[in-house]
């Protein structure tokens, strides 16, 4: 989801580029979507791509800014109907990565997960 009025810095760009690459190899479809109200958009691609189950990473925001900008979890609870919800915490992020190469690799060889 990019921003129209803000540049990704190049750290945020490695990580976008990274994830799909992780897509790429299993066989999954890469979406950039711009606009300004992100929580709207992941709810519109759901939707238009019969999404079941989406995973987010969990929220670097402070407190303070949770209460006053609101959440994208809740925003996104709010507006996903019949779709599973997973938050994974940053630490777990890092850790899913690596994860998910072993057990595509060693487990089960090539996939494609749909």
């Amino acid at each position: 989801m990019a921003e129209p009025d803000r540049f990704l810095t190049k750290e945020e760009s490695l990580y976008v580029e990274n994830c799909e690459k992780l897509c790429q190899e299993f066989d999954g479809i890469f979406l950039r979507v711009s606009g300004s109200n992100v929580a709207q958009a992941i709810a519109e691609v759901a939707e238009k791509y019969r999404i079941a189950q989406i995973v987010i990473g969990a929220s670097q925001r402070s407190r303070w800014q949770i209460l006053l900008k609101g959440s994208l979890t809740h925003k996104l609870l709010h507006l996903l109907k019949n779709i599973d919800l997973h938050i994974i915490s940053t630490e777990k992020t890092k850790i899913m990565g690596q994860l998910v190469r072993l057990w595509k690799n060693e487990v089960f060889g090539n996939f494609a997960l749909t």
